[in-house]
């Protein structure tokens, strides 16, 4: 409940327009690696495979870190919970010429071609018996959505999967997102 609670909230409060992010200079390869770890120990009585990929350099980014933490925190707590038994959830970040890059990844249930257009609706729980097994509130994905929006970033999810689901994170820099404004 408190968590139902304190998602709405945050929601509520990006939807108004109440909530200004305390942005500073990250190291985004710090929270991504914790925020890795406790979804790791939370799975720890799961026959799961985890792999990280960071690199060890990589300039700060200007976000607020504690909400990107929870962006990234619902992302991993959704491989875990929808993987399958000996499954992987594998986390990556990418710096390009245009933007920083974190890539969670599982190999679970994945999500049907029909629902993918509605997976970022506050509420929204797929109709499958797997997903319906799971305890959930329907707002985790589009929670980290918003998050990740106010902080001029894009959440999308990458179809092009054998099996499971990816979710990318593209926080765009400074130089991409004055040539996307344009």
């Amino acid at each position: 409940l408190g968590s139902l609670i304190s998602s709405m909230l945050s929601m509520t409060q990006i939807e108004n327009g109440s909530l200004t992010p305390d942005r500073n200079l990250v190291k985004l390869n710090d929270v991504v690696s914790d925020a890795f770890e406790e979804a790791k120990s939370l799975a720890a009585d799961r026959d799961y495979t985890f792999e990280l990929h960071v690199p060890k350099e990589m300039g700060p980014v200007l976000v607020d870190k504690d909400l990107v933490r929870v962006a990234i925190n619902n992302l991993l707590s959704n491989a875990v919970k929808y993987n399958q038994a000996g499954g992987l959830v594998r986390l990556s970040i990418d710096e390009t010429e245009d933007a920083i890059q974190i890539r969670v990844e599982d190999t679970g249930i994945g999500i049907s071609e029909e629902e993918e257009a509605r997976i970022f609706e506050k509420f929204f729980r797929s109709d499958d018996e797997r997903v319906q097994q799971q305890g959930g509130h329907g707002l985790g994905l589009a929670l980290a959505r918003q998050i990740i929006e106010l902080h001029n970033g894009t959440l999308s999810l990458n179809r092009d999967r054998p099996e499971g689901s990816e979710f990318i994170i593209n926080f765009w820099k400074e130089t991409t997102a004055v040539r996307q404004a344009i």
